[in-house]
């Protein structure tokens, strides 16, 4: 009984809070009875965030706030509730909205995985009730494969990144609609520097340098210590952190287990094969690295090559990393991969006779050659890179490729093969649907603190 007075106080106090207006994010979320929508993702990336957003549609669509009961189990109040307890929330929300029960209800419970065994009571509401079901679950306990498990099959899940290059420039109150003068494009720039630095976690975009820093550090910490030790035994914390170092400084590099086993033998580790590609599932399935296959017809070649590795967030690398500026090719093309992997590609990397940076696959099946290039200025670099999209066209038999760029832009027709050279910023926005961000809103700054 303690914990439905506790959630009678958190429902009324969501009925009266005020919603202010949001910036837009691209991910639209469909209403289905029977199905549990379930955000999941790295930590701090804006799966809150989205909950409110869709809350605020709907109350801009006429559905009354006593129609949507929302809990964030996060709340220190919530501290220690248990299954059985759940079964109160349902009851305190009843009791306070006792008409609601022949209504459609709308659910928002956020990280949920904060109850054990809470997908069971999902399970039962999703069977039993008129209900709309909005879950968020950080990714120490949430991951996809395991809800599709834990809920049979009753859910639609959604990966939550941190911001792509174009919400990053509606957080800095960018109009991505109007056309880009000459002199705009020294503005697209200047945002694509700070992009390219900080990555694009919400919370940081108008922090001060340093606090950015501190602020990406905690981040790097918790993923690592909730995220991963919490969730799996790591019997040598020492050996699984100087393994996630030599991930971060090798982004966008092919890594083979068995070169990294032999560095850490050399080092004096004691290890085996089998526990390197044990951390490389644990850091994959937390979201926190990408490993890329190679190309192949063969399953077993794509299986036996080399992986590129790939961070969710820049902000990582500038915090870890000396040598930014050096690597910034390296930067330039796990930003491209990031992009490409929220339109929704499949993404591989070819290497045969000539190398291409990305083979992106569409749900039709239909391949995009990608080249990444930060500087094409020096002659030799310029002709490397054209060479190897144009044989990769041939090999495909594709009739145009692209070549992303910081800054360099040309058109070049050759053998009837189009080559596109074009720089980052301009790239992304003419492969954005901006029909998905609706409209431009203002007035909500720190909101996407939530």
């Amino acid at each position: 009984m303690l914990f439905k007075n506790i959630f009678k106080q958190l429902i009324v106090d969501f009925a009266h809070k005020k919603f202010s207006i949001f910036y837009p994010r691209t991910y639209n979320f469909p209403e289905i009875i029977g199905k549990a929508i379930t955000l999941v993702g790295p930590r701090r990336s804006g799966k809150t965030f989205l909950l409110y957003l869709q809350i605020e549609k709907l109350i801009k669509k006429g559905i009354p706030k006593s129609n949507i009961l929302y809990i964030n189990f996060e709340d220190n109040r919530l501290n220690g509730v248990t299954l059985n307890d759940l079964e109160q929330l349902l009851t305190a929300y009843f009791e306070l909205f006792p008409n609601q029960k022949e209504k459609t209800t709308y659910m928002f419970l956020d990280e949920i995985q904060e109850v054990n065994s809470w997908e069971k009571f999902v399970r039962r509401i999703l069977d039993n009730e008129n209900i709309h079901l909005f879950l968020t679950g950080s990714s120490a306990k949430m991951f996809g494969s395991d809800i599709s498990t834990v809920l049979r099959g009753r859910t639609l899940s959604f990966t939550i990144m941190p911001l792509s290059f174009i919400e990053f420039s509606i957080f800095n109150k960018i109009d991505i609609n109007k056309c880009v003068s000459s002199k705009e494009q020294a503005i697209w720039r200047h945002l694509f520097n700070d992009y390219f630095m900080y990555g694009g976690y919400p919370e940081i975009v108008e922090y001060e340098e340093e606090l950015k820093r501190r602020i990406l550090k905690d981040y790097w910490e918790l993923m690592i210590y909730r995220d991963i030790f919490e969730r799996y035994t790591i019997n040598n914390n020492n050996l699984f952190k100087y393994i996630l170092n030599y991930l971060i400084h090798n982004i966008s590099n092919l890594v083979t287990v068995n070169k990294l086993f032999n560095d850490l033998k050399s080092q004096g580790y004691s290890l085996s094969r089998d526990t390197i590609f044990q951390y490389f599932s644990y850091i994959e399935n937390s979201l926190l690295f990408f490993f890329i296959p190679a190309y192949s017809i063969s399953i077993r070649k794509q299986l036996i090559r080399p992986k590129k590795i790939y961070v969710i967030d820049l902000g990582f690398y500038w915090i870890s990393a000396s040598n930014i500026a050096q690597n910034s090719g390296r930067v330039l093309e796990n930003i491209v991969f990031l992009e490409l992997y929220r339109q929704g590609y499949e993404i591989y990397y070819y290497k045969e006779k000539n190398e291409i940076d990305f083979i992106a696959i569409d749900e039709l099946k239909n391949k995009f050659l990608y080249q990444v290039c930060i500087d094409m200025s020096d002659i030799r670099t310029k002709k490397r890179e054209i060479d190897a999209l144009l044989k990769g066209l041939d090999e495909f038999n594709l009739s145009e490729g692209t070549i992303i760029t910081e800054s360099e832009e040309e058109l070049i027709i050759e053998n009837d093969k189009v080559i596109k050279i074009i720089p980052f910023w301009k790239w992304i926005l003419e492969t954005t649907d901006k029909r998905k961000y609706g409209y431009i809103l203002t007035n909500a700054k720190n909101l996407y603190l939530l």
